[in-house]
């Protein structure tokens, strides 16, 4: 059964963990606390990690619950239980999904490591949306460059969106603009999403889009890289 879309994150709300799944169409599951009405949910508690089972600390943002997850990065967070960590490909066998057109995540620095367990072999999103900070990631071993080379070790291009370094997590962000990896950041802490497309005219279509927006905002086009 085909699944569009994958909304890997977590959050802690209320003294309890839960899951749910932003979608599109069709059937869907994965890991958010939020709400959603679609036909077919299926809600997995499970944190997704690249290795399973595993028994791991999960931590509550004090400054925003959009920060709750396996990392503490912030001198805030605070350990508030335990999760059971499994990988996509897991979590796929035992919810009968057998192909993603669309993989979002947000795992608040753990998105590499989601991928990490998405079995690759057969199946390659058409979009995969995930996000990069290297404040973030570097405690976890790799840096924003590192999640960009493994999308495109898949075959996939990639476009980094870039939003200035964040002062406050849960407040306002601003956009910078856009690049096609991998440039240099245009700011050195900067955060920001990457889109990493399978096919070309998707990419091409998406870099127009992105150009077209940026110019009727006064905002830098995107910068052309290596891709």
């Amino acid at each position: 059964m085909s699944s569009l879309i994958r909304s890997i994150a977590t959050s802690y709300r209320g003294g309890g963990l839960s899951g749910t799944l932003r979608a599109v169409r069709r059937r869907v599951f994965g890991v958010k606390l939020s709400v959603a009405t679609v036909n077919e949910l299926a809600i997995d508690i499970r944190a997704l990690s690249n290795r399973e089972p595993d028994d791991v600390a999960f931590f509550r943002g004090n400054q925003s619950t959009g920060i709750s997850g396996l990392a503490a990065f912030r001198e805030t967070h605070e350990q508030v239980g335990n999760v059971t960590t499994t990988t996509l490909r897991r979590a796929m066998t035992d919810h009968a999904v057998d192909d993603v057109d669309v993989l979002k995540i947000d795992a608040e620095g753990y998105d590499k490591l989601v991928l990490e367990g998405f079995p690759w072999a057969g199946n390659r999103p058409r979009l995969i949306i995930c996000e990069s900070e290297d404040a973030k990631t570097v405690p976890l071993g790799y840096r924003y460059t590192d999640l960009v080379e493994m999308l495109q070790g898949k075959g996939l291009k990639v476009i980094v969106s870039e939003l200035q370094p964040i002062i406050k997590y849960g407040g306002d962000h601003r956009w910078v603009g856009l690049q096609t990896a991998l440039c240099r950041l245009f700011d050195g802490n900067a955060w920001g999403n990457l889109l990493a497309r399978r096919d070309p005219d998707d990419y091409d279509w998406d870099l127009q889009a992105f150009a077209d927006t940026a110019a009727r905002l006064g905002l830098p086009t995107p910068a052309r890289g290596t891709t």
